[in-house]
């Protein structure tokens, strides 16, 4: 059975900006800064990181679902199942193609047509190379 990569490269994320808070002390903001009480804005800030940290679990929740979902979906056989969706997207991306060029001048309609032929001639091709190699 066909397993998606679970691994995260961490040489990717070593570059990954972070913000040192360690030498914060909330304790010794002032209790009033132009009329504003520090105490609120400090709670609301903490009952906004905790929904958010909530926010976040229910999300990644989720997406395990719908990773075992599209598992049990795929089952052994991934590159037809993208092959189904990329054509279900190549028929909506042709209907949007086509709504842009009627909205567009003459010129600028037939080039946007011949850029949008030569690339799904492109896609065609590559898909026609995945096909065979799998």
């Amino acid at each position: 059975m066909w397993v998606p990569s679970r691994g995260v490269e961490l040489s990717r994320l070593s570059n990954f900006p972070s913000i040192d808070l360690t030498r914060l002390d909330l304790n010794t903001l002032p209790e009033q800064i132009g009329g504003i009480r520090t105490d609120k804005v400090v709670g609301i800030a903490r009952d906004s990181g905790y929904v958010l940290i909530g926010f976040c679990v229910l999300q990644f929740q989720q997406l395990q679902v719908r990773r075992r979902e599209i598992e049990s979906t795929v089952g052994d056989d991934p590159v037809a199942v993208l092959a189904h969706g990329l054509d279900a997207l190549e028929v909506r991306l042709d209907s949007i193609v086509t709504q842009i060029e009627s909205h567009l001048p003459d010129q600028a309609g037939a080039l946007l047509g011949q850029a949008h032929g030569i690339a799904k001639a492109a896609r065609k091709q590559v898909r026609g190379l995945i096909r065979n190699s799998a």
